[in-house]
């Protein structure tokens, strides 16, 4: 690769990571009672088919389940995204009605 290409890709790489937003919504002990925890805790087993949701929609991600807390960040590199919508994401992939547990979320 010529060096002028090579300083072409180095500054489109730069760019596109400033032009990146970092989203990050989450339900925990603070926020929400057990019952609405389980329903939006994921599964070591979920986590590949998720992150490919968040990829597909956003760009990275990246997704935390504790038994106090869950919380999905990611990367918007599309454009996209913003916390309603990274709040909709999650509730779809967990099958939730996003109106009944968007009072017990928090954004970051």
């Amino acid at each position: 690769m010529s060096q002028r290409k090579a300083v072409t890709v180095t500054a489109r790489m730069r760019k596109r990571r400033l032009d990146a937003m970092i989203q990050a919504v989450g339900i925990s002990h603070k926020t929400a009672p057990v019952e609405a925890r389980e329903r939006l805790a994921l599964s070591s087993a979920e986590l590949p088919a998720l992150l490919n949701l968040v990829k597909d929609r956003f760009g990275a991600g990246y997704a935390l389940s504790t038994c106090n807390r869950t919380e999905l960040y990611v990367s918007d590199t599309s454009g996209r995204g913003n916390q309603a919508s990274l709040a909709a994401a999650l509730a779809e992939f967990k099958v939730v009605d996003h109106t009944e547990v968007a009072s017990q979320l928090y954004t970051l």
